[in-house]
């Protein structure tokens, strides 16, 4: 996957979502109500586009109905579709989210319970694709991640717990080395692998680095190179 964008950056309050953790529980929809009454911005829209109703008591019982995946789903495409036309819609219908949907159901077989990382590539991909068609008129398919990612992920008996890393950097691996190279050097984040990258070209090991690092930037997140396990 080679990087043509820089400067994709997820909403905090996206990455919040998608990383604390949190469960189908009271505890867990009062501290997201919570959440979102503190940020001026996303109470500003949260009667409007997130959830229904007025008064704590009322806005968790709207996301005891919607689920934390149906708000998480709302967030986006609020987002996303504030990145296509410029402007916030009064009203939102679920478009670009249900693509990312796609991509997270595409790898939840490898992905442990409960865990949103997925989703959370898949609307940083889903950004790069928007971004690109405004800024250089051409259409891109970033969430298009080759089918060789998942043959290679089928051959782990693990559930992956930071899986948005491990398809990033395959993805970008499989670049420069073949599906069969990249599975006799091991699970991501082994000898193997690490040796795979040293051998790049100078000018390969900068473009898989810079494909490493912009997401990380994308999502604020600094130990994310690689890991111990697949």
């Amino acid at each position: 996957m080679e990087e043509k964008l820089t400067f994709t950056r997820v909403p905090d309050s996206v990455y919040w979502l998608c990383v604390s953790g949190l469960k189908h529980s009271r505890s867990s929809f009062a501290e997201i109500v919570d959440y979102l009454q503190q940020d001026p911005f996303l109470n500003l829209h949260l009667r409007k586009n997130l959830l229904a109703g007025h008064g704590t008591t009322a806005l968790e019982a709207s996301l005891v109905g919607k689920g934390i995946k149906g708000l998480r789903d709302r967030l986006c495409e609020l987002y996303l579709s504030k990145l296509e036309t410029g402007k916030f819609l009064e009203e939102l219908e679920l478009g670009h989210t249900l693509d990312i949907q796609d991509f997270e159901n595409r790898f939840e077989r490898f992905s442990t319970l409960g865990n949103f990382r997925v989703f959370l590539l898949g609307m940083y991909l889903k950004m790069k694709d928007l971004e690109s068609e405004k800024l250089f008129g051409r259409s891109t398919s970033f969430l298009a991640i080759s089918s060789e990612v998942d043959e290679i992920l089928s051959e782990t008996q693990a559930k992956v717990q930071k899986l948005d890393w491990t398809i990033l950097i395959l993805s970008s691996l499989l670049n420069y080395w073949s599906k069969k190279d990249l599975m006799e050097a091991g699970a991501v984040g082994s000898k193997g692998i690490t040796e795979k990258i040293l051998c790049l070209s100078d000018e390969n090991k900068m473009k898989f680095f810079n494909d490493i690092a912009t997401y990380g930037h994308a999502l604020n997140e600094k130990d994310f190179f690689l890991y111990q396990k697949v």
